[in-house]
């Protein structure tokens, strides 16, 4: 099909350099790129900002709950048409029902430089057709209570985990300061390693905070 008139295009990709080769295919189709996300709540924050005409979405970027979840907070939550790219859209994706996504709204991974500017171009082109009979841009009560389910939940377990982690890993700790030598030194490496998993832990947790509150703000989605 011809190209629409140009549309501004935010990229949620974990990976720079498949970004900057999309980047590339859309600029050959006249559009522009407004950004690049390399994690689930950058695009959310990106996306509220810069309202592109669309956000294309890989599968495989990292997100507090997950890509699925991320594209319909993106496309219910802020109205703005969401194309998912990935390699698994039957076993990954539900099918019907309001938390589904259309096939207009999935990309199949591989694809090459004429099959993304289609697929942005007849999204874009759905969802103008549609005009006012389409979907309501706010999030419904069903989607609003089961995103923040989700949230508190994984809230809740990352916490969870954090201390039942820490905790005796402080008790590790100390049993090390009280040895000497070779042992002690290697007990210690082992405890630095997983100090860091904890504080993958907590960033997590961070992240999981921060989309839950940005969402509360932005949508007023109630905190309880």
């Amino acid at each position: 099909m011809g190209s629409l008139t140009p549309l501004n295009v935010l990229l949620a990709v974990p990976d720079n350099s498949a970004a900057g080769t999309l980047s590339t295919w859309l600029q050959e189709r006249g559009h522009t790129v407004v950004g690049v996300a390399v994690r689930g709540e950058d695009a959310l924050r990106a996306a509220a900002a810069s309202r592109p005409g669309v956000v294309v979405l890989d599968a495989s970027l990292p997100c507090p709950m997950s890509p699925l979840w991320m594209a319909l907070a993106i496309r219910d939550g802020l109205g703005i048409p969401i194309l998912l790219a990935t390699a698994d859209p039957h076993d990954t994706l539900p099918a019907g029902g309001e938390a589904a996504l259309s096939p207009q709204e999935i990309l199949a991974v591989p694809f090459g430089p004429e099959s993304l500017a289609a697929a942005v171009e007849t999204l874009v082109a759905c969802e103008r057709a549609r005009g006012s009979g389409g979907r309501c841009t706010a999030l419904t009560s069903c989607l609003q209570k089961e995103v923040l389910q989700q949230l508190e939940t994984n809230i809740e377990q990352l916490a969870t985990l954090n201390d039942r982690i820490r905790n005796p890993l402080q008790v590790i700790t100390a049993y090390a300061g009280l040895m000497e030598g070779d042992a002690r030194d290697a007990i210690l490496l082992q405890v630095a390693a997983i100090d860091e998993v904890v504080r993958q832990l907590d960033r997590g947790t961070l992240a999981s905070v921060a989309v839950r509150e940005y969402l509360r703000k932005h949508r007023e989605i109630p905190g309880s």
